[in-house]
């Protein structure tokens, strides 16, 4: 900015904008407002003491500490309101992930506290391009003031903020921030939507995931190639069967399959190693292949060298049910073949009274899409990623019955190749529609919100 002349030199100040002090040289004085983009580098990948710094001015701005799993952004914005004057203002280019961290609600706290006036700006065309980061700006008036409430705005494109001409505009509780749900995401949907979802008749008809079957991840086996074998590598090596468990290690593994894991046929499965801990009872087989994984240094990986003994893999577990991690349409199946899952794929147990069949019964509607896409997190290319804290909050239909005609379907959709789409719609026909009895029109209405928010979330590719 110096060398394109935007600021004067003798008013620039070149330091670490967290050791500077308000009332000192070189600022005398307080500010009518402060403008940023700060960094939005970890608090982890910075060297110890200035990450302790980091912190401290945080604690001492808000009151409270700020965890150390945040980012670098937050510190710089605390630390610019000690330079504000009354009344003044601020303005940042912020991550989007403002609007939903756990570590940002001390951040929310304080705003509310602090000041009169409060806007978070959401661009649907990126302001930056060449960056994979999703942003907003936030805009914050009258330091010394309060307010409840944030203001959410939308715009289509920078000609439209720059012309004032907000597509949405929705006051939204800083409570409701601060309690861990989504409401920035889910005031992208239409007025008429929102008080569908919010109705007596359909709200007491769902039930959060995890209430039906508690998810979470796989095991972490510490070196995949070693640990996981088909059946040719191990007859190669004589690895004795006892010492093999079928296992699932990819979410690519659930399609086609149907809605159970007992139609994957036994040419394409995959083996965990998992031999006795004891070496008396360990075979001259074992003895081989584990020589093998030591000459190879897999001992020395992280998840194995903290093993006693390196080569028993932990949490294994049997899951009623598996959901891939990484897909624009979640699939759920069954897992009537007894197979074991990698850490690749969420491993579901149901609860006391819940079959499985349930679970998956509800799982295909477009009803549980919007859920996936205001309650589940996105990576930096808008790919929707489920980990186990955020799919067990996904809403899904509360079945008392299972049509078994309906399942039958499911299943034959599924073993087709682009048929998850199919199962979705057929689920809307048969459990929206049929089982919850809603309209057609109000079928339409929620997946017109999903496409609403995936159109939000793929912006950022």
């Amino acid at each position: 900015m110096l060398d394109r002349r935007l600021l004067w030199t003798d008013r620039a100040y070149l330091g670490d904008f967290l050791r500077a002090d308000p009332g000192k040289p070189p600022f005398p004085r307080a500010f009518t407002a402060v403008v940023g983009n700060p960094p939005y580098i970890r608090l982890r990948r910075l060297p110890r003491q200035a990450a302790a710094r980091a912190l401290q001015i945080a604690a001492a701005v808000m009151g409270e500490p700020m965890s150390p799993s945040g980012s670098l952004w937050m510190p710089f914005v605390l630390q610019s309101c000690r330079f504000l004057a009354p009344d003044g203002r601020i303005a940042f280019v912020l991550p989007y992930e403002l609007t939903y961290v756990q570590y940002a609600k001390p951040l929310w706290r304080y705003l509310k506290g602090h000041f009169g006036e409060m806007r978070c700006v959401r661009v649907h065309d990126r302001l930056f391009p060449d960056l994979s980061q999703d942003v907003v700006l936030l805009l914050a008036d009258r330091f010394g003031g309060a307010t409840d409430v944030v203001t959410f705005e939308t715009y289509a494109d920078l000609d439209a903020l720059l012309d004032g001409r907000p597509d949405t505009a929705v006051d939204i509780a800083v409570d409701d921030v601060v309690a861990g749900g989504r409401p920035f995401v889910e005031a992208l949907l239409p007025p008429a939507l929102r008080e569908l979802l919010s109705s007596p008749r359909l709200a007491g008809r769902l039930s959060r995931l995890g209430q039906l079957s508690r998810f979470g991840i796989g095991y972490v086996a510490g070196d995949k190639r070693f640990f996981h074998l088909s059946a040719e590598q191990a007859r190669a090596r004589e690895i004795p069967p006892a010492h093999l468990r079928p296992t699932l290690t990819s979410g690519r593994e659930l399609r086609g399959i149907g809605i159970s894991t007992r139609s994957i046929p036994r040419d394409r499965r995959l083996y965990l190693y998992d031999p006795p801990a004891d070496p008396e009872h360990l075979t001259a087989a074992d003895l081989r292949y584990l020589a093998e994984g030591e000459a190879a240094g897999v001992h020395l990986r992280y998840k194995c060298r903290i093993r006693e003994p390196w080569y028993r893999v932990p949490g294994l577990h049997r899951p009623d049910l598996l959901l891939s991690v990484f897909s624009e349409r979640p699939v759920m199946v069954m897992n009537e073949g007894g197979f074991l899952a990698s850490n690749s794929l969420l491993c579901g147990f149901v609860a006391p009274g819940i079959g499985p069949e349930q679970v998956v019964a509800a799982w295909y509607n477009s009803l549980t899409l919007l859920s996936c896409e205001t309650e589940v997190h996105s990576l930096g290319g808008g790919v929707l990623i489920l980990i186990p804290g955020e799919a067990n909050k996904v809403r899904v239909p509360r079945l008392d019955r299972v049509p078994s005609a309906y399942l039958a379907e499911l299943d034959r959709l599924l073993r087709r190749a682009g048929g998850v789409d199919n199962a979705f719609a057929l689920g809307d026909e048969v459990i929206l529609q049929s089982e919850l009895e809603l309209a057609r029109s109000e079928v339409n209405l929620i997946r017109d919100g999903v496409e609403t928010l995936r159109r939000w979330r793929r912006n950022r590719c």
